[in-house]
């Protein structure tokens, strides 16, 4: 976190000196965003417009959503929604939707997801994760119903690309360790068993290299929290470095932790 600051002073110090641009705004909102610096990255969205007269773009207006959803301020920022000179796109709308439902905020999941809806009908990635907290507050009946209405519409879950599963060693390994599947977060299917969507939790495994190897891992999909979990189990009980590469940004996992500090 000194580094961090250090390299905001820095910032500050050029910018005195050279006129930072859009651009500029969008990285260091992006990293106040990741380094939980919610009040310096609040400040700098401020003086985005007022003291360097930039007008805030889209991506600005994404990063501060992004901002203040992650530290759980969510009417701050419904009101950096609403205040917007332009109607939000989906990748705002979608960062609230994804933060709500890692904080538990089910009535803004809905009513964003309605908005989204009517941007994009066919993305299934935001009904993916309503089903899941309909799961998680003790509803399957819901998730249940709302998964049959998208099957209905002949709209199907968007696969995952990277997983791999090398018999039932990594599963048995993660859970003598300590690791407890949250199921809630996997989207059931009423033809599958519990045992199959238990391995379907641990779509990450050992890739045959030798020990001490590290992983580079690409995926097409946002890693969920059970994915997360998973793998900082894994890097510990097999001493292994695991780089993900997900949608959204890198997590290094290494001795049981994520460069993230469990903040994506």
């Amino acid at each position: 976190m000194e580094e961090v600051n250090w390299r905001f002073q820095c910032f500050i110090t050029c910018s005195r000196k050279v006129r930072p641009d859009s651009l500029i705004f969008t990285s260091l909102l992006n990293a106040c965003s990741h380094w939980d610096l919610v009040e310096q990255g609040y400040q700098f969205f401020q003086d985005l417009e007022l003291k360097y007269r930039i007008t805030p773009q889209m991506e600005h207006f994404t990063c501060i959503v992004d901002l203040l959803g992650r530290a759980g301020r969510f009417e701050e920022a419904e009101k950096v929604i609403r205040s917007m000179p332009m109607p939000p796109n989906a990748v705002v709308l979608g960062s609230l939707v994804g933060l709500s439902a890692a904080h538990g905020e089910l009535r803004l999941m809905e009513s964003t997801l309605q908005e989204l809806i009517k941007l994009d009908t066919n993305n299934t990635e935001y009904h993916v994760l309503l089903s899941n907290m309909y799961n998680s507050e003790g509803n399957p009946e819901k998730a249940k119903s709302l998964r049959q209405a998208l099957m209905d519409k002949g709209i199907r879950k968007t696969p995952g690309i990277s997983c791999i599963h090398i018999n039932d060693e990594v599963i048995r390994r993660l859970k003598l360790a300590g690791y407890v599947p949250h199921t809630s977060s996997q989207v059931e299917n009423g033809m599958k068993e519990m045992e199959d969507k238990e391995q379907a939790l641990v779509c990450y495994g050992l890739i045959s290299t030798r020990a001490g190897t590290p992983l580079y891992i690409f995926k097409n999909l946002r890693i969920c929290r059970d994915s997360h979990s998973a793998m900082k189990t894994i890097s510990k009980i097999y001493g292994r470095d695991v780089v993900i590469r997900d949608r959204s940004c890198f997590h290094s996992f290494k001795n049981g932790s994520c460069s993230c500090s469990d903040y994506w």
